[in-house]
């Protein structure tokens, strides 16, 4: 049986701490407006990973390297 391939990725994090690179990594998504709906929700703060404080985000596509999304609160 063949998996869903997860081809968008989301970056998010604090203008105040950015971590840079790989350690902004949120996670993998089967599309972008998964990816994109989760990054809204971490702006608005009504989801908490961890304690951080997103005021950006990025969607990025793997095929192509691409942004798909971008957002700042």
């Amino acid at each position: 049986m063949n998996e869903p391939i997860a081809n968008y990725i989301l970056f998010a994090g604090e203008d105040y701490y950015p971590v840079g690179g790989w350690r902004d990594f949120i996670g993998r998504y089967e599309t972008k407006e998964e990816a994109i709906d989760l990054a809204k929700s971490m702006l608005l703060r009504k989801y908490h990973p961890d304690t951080t404080n997103y005021s950006w985000y990025h969607v990025v596509n793997l095929l192509d390297g691409e942004f798909v999304a971008t957002g700042r609160r």
